[in-house]
């Protein structure tokens, strides 16, 4: 993803939600998978969620036509969008006429934002009490609006306009009954501007999936516009019908945001946006509403990070670069983070210290040249002969059922095969934790004991002597 990772600082707290007594700007904290796990569990997270599902429920049944009172502050944004779309008249596309994507003018377009963005926020922003937030806020301005150097645009430029929208809600601009302007006028506008600039300079897609993904280039007017269109006598299965859409565009965003598909691409709707197809089989605005709620939780947690836009499980299905690597001093940080975000107990230094020299007993799992897993084990006495003990097995949430545990376990097998004293490998698995005992039963370990008391810090606090034999 390219530019939705909301910039946090070392606590993980969105910067533009603290006191603003420093300009210094917003900076990229999302650079890995573990940095999700982070963004997560981040109050900067929660607010964002937050805003999303208040703005969906301040439009339940509001048209995209009907008139909606504007503050103050929902008309300076407003007029952004309307100088930003202008200057699309001073940097005409060049002539480019075998490019199917990719008009270069919009790299001048963009150097314009570049010159402009903390003019045109500070103007937005000068009678707030805050100090220089135009200094910290501009990185999403422009990131608002595609990628200068791909010419391309998805999901993440969208999302990085929102947090931009919430920042300034956060500073004060808006006010607690701007949340319908927000939803339907602002981020409708917002919108436009954004196919104006696809249509103008011929943005290619950033991390599209084809059919398989929502939508090329957006997700959240298809959230808002199914909200809008919540309590109408429109259905679900009418959207398809290009007909009905064009008669209803101004309804919601929702059908808007489908207008502007049948506008750009040709063929049977169930060909070219099979997902939106699958969703017009659903029986309410309601559940559609709801699990597009969902699909959008799910994608801020779950993306990786080259503009994947919203459907992370069919680039992991279609890419098996898996492999071990090795832990050394030079990297064993990532062993800490990771086991951080996996685990709920706190290894100290001396474990860490100790791994370094560990050799083949401790490896990581990288996926697609990424750290997502690891295992760490020691040789240990077991019932009077040598035993192998898994100290850490664990894979990051969203790698989970793509086999890189079974990886990693089937590396501890090899250990075993390798040293014919090794009679049995073991572990220790929290009573609560069903999802690694149902992994290590399939293949082919059994609960030998539950020892009490087992862990010092946390809840439940015993844990179940899992073991598997080896047999020769």
């Amino acid at each position: 993803m390219e530019s939705s990772e909301v910039e946090k600082n070392g606590k993980g707290d969105a910067q533009p939600t603290q006191q603003h007594s420093s300009s210094a700007p917003a900076t990229k904290m999302i650079r890995s998978p573990i940095d999700l796990v982070k963004w997560k569990r981040s109050k900067a997270f929660h607010d964002y969620m937050d805003f999303l599902r208040r703005i969906n429920e301040s439009i339940v049944g509001v048209s995209t036509s009907q008139w909606i009172p504007q503050s103050p502050g929902v008309q300076k944004v407003l007029q952004i969008l309307e100088e930003v779309k202008s200057w699309t008249t001073k940097h005409p596309p060049e002539e480019e006429m075998m490019q199917r994507y990719g008009n270069k003018a919009f790299r001048k377009w963009y150097d314009e934002l570049q010159q402009n963005a903390k003019r045109l926020l500070k103007e937005v922003t000068e009678d707030l009490d805050a100090e220089s937030p135009e200094e910290i806020l501009y990185p999403y301005l422009l990131d608002s609006f595609g990628n200068q150097t791909r010419i391309d645009y998805g999901s993440g430029h969208e999302a990085a306009f929102l947090i931009l929208l919430l920042c300034l809600e956060k500073i004060g601009l808006f006010t607690k009954e701007d949340s319908a302007a927000i939803g339907i006028v602002l981020f409708g506008e917002y919108l436009r501007v954004c196919r104006h600039l696809q249509r103008t300079y011929k943005m290619e897609p950033a991390g599209s999936h084809g059919v398989h993904s929502l939508d090329d280039y957006q997700f959240v007017p298809f959230l808002w516009g199914s909200s809008q269109l919540r309590n109408t006598d429109f259905s679900p299965d009418s959207y398809p019908i290009p007909e009905r859409a064009q008669e209803n565009e101004k309804k919601s965003l929702f059908l808007e945001a489908i207008v502007y598909i049948n506008e750009t691409k040709t063929g049977p709707f169930h060909e070219h946006s099979n997902q939106l197809w699958n969703i017009s089989g659903v029986p309410s605005w309601d559940k559609v509403n709801s699990g597009l709620l969902k699909m959008v939780m799910e994608a801020l947690v779950a993306e990786e990070f080259d503009d994947l836009d919203l459907n992370l499980s069919h680039e992991i299905i279609g890419r098996s670069d898996m492999e071990l690597g090795d832990v050394t001093q030079h990297n064993v940080q990532q062993l800490k983070k990771l086991n951080q975000a996996v685990f709920p107990v706190v290894y100290n230094d001396k474990f860490y210290r100790e791994i370094i020299n560990a050799g083949e007993l401790a490896k990581y799992a990288y996926f697609n040249d990424i750290v997502v897993g690891a295992v760490c084990c020691r040789y240990d006495t077991f019932e009077g002969g040598k035993g192998l003990y898994i100290m850490t097995l664990g894979t990051l949430a969203p790698y989970r059922n793509l086999g890189i545990g079974r990886m990693l376990l089937e590396h501890v097998f090899d250990l075993c095969k390798n040293d014919h004293a090794i009679t049995n490998v073991f572990l220790h698995v929290q009573v609560n934790n069903e999802t690694a005992l149902d992994f290590y039963k399939k293949n082919g370990f059994e609960i030998r004991d539950v020892v009490e008391k087992y862990y010092k810090r946390i809840d439940p606090d015993s844990a179940y002597l899992v073991v598997k034999k080896i047999e020769r």
